[in-house]
């Protein structure tokens, strides 16, 4: 299994918690995801990418010992190349460190920082680096869309949201 199948039938939001502070490699990076299409429908789980924590699960209905085991086993399976994860990591921190640093750069600058930094990240999903359409804020929510996935840029929160149901990524909320 790789990284991609963390975004089929789900959302994902990359963040690192420390909204307002400043960006550093170590600090709290995880993943919020949130099965959309499946029996564990609205099932959430916190990934934390490069801290020693335990999944936190959430909302979850019915057997949570299955729900839990299957969701695990799939994150595992996504991450288990240590390389491929740290890189993960390093892309992260580096797409938003280049949004951030030329936030007040003229609008033509900051769509192409936008979409490098998006088809960074969705390079990691196997999408295919083509972008279909972008549009948005850049002071505030940018997304740009990548055939059937979307990757909303929010320059405040510090995150990428990635999912192939275009209104569940622009309405993700983290729990």
């Amino acid at each position: 299994m790789a990284i991609k199948n963390l975004i089929d039938g789900q959302t994902i939001e990359i963040d690192n918690h420390n909204r307002g502070c400043a960006i550093e490699w170590g600090k709290g990076i995880h993943l919020h995801k949130r099965m959309n299409s499946d029996k564990y429908n609205g099932a959430e789980v916190l990934i934390y990418i490069n801290d020693d924590k335990d999944l936190e699960f959430r909302r979850l209905q019915g057997k949570t010992s299955d729900i839990e085991r299957r969701i695990t086993n799939e994150i595992k399976d996504a991450f288990k190349n240590s390389s491929k994860r740290r890189d993960f990591i390093k892309s992260f921190y580096k797409s938003l460190d280049e949004i951030l640093k030329n936030n007040g750069s003229d609008i033509d600058e900051r769509i192409r920082i936008a979409k490098d930094a998006a088809k960074r990240i969705a390079g990691y999903f196997e999408l295919k680096p083509k972008i279909t359409g972008y549009f948005g804020d850049l002071a505030d929510d940018f997304y740009i869309q990548f055939e059937k996935v979307i990757v909303k840029e929010n320059v405040n929160n510090r995150s990428f949201t990635i999912g192939k149901d275009k209104e569940k990524t622009e309405a993700f909320e983290p729990f």
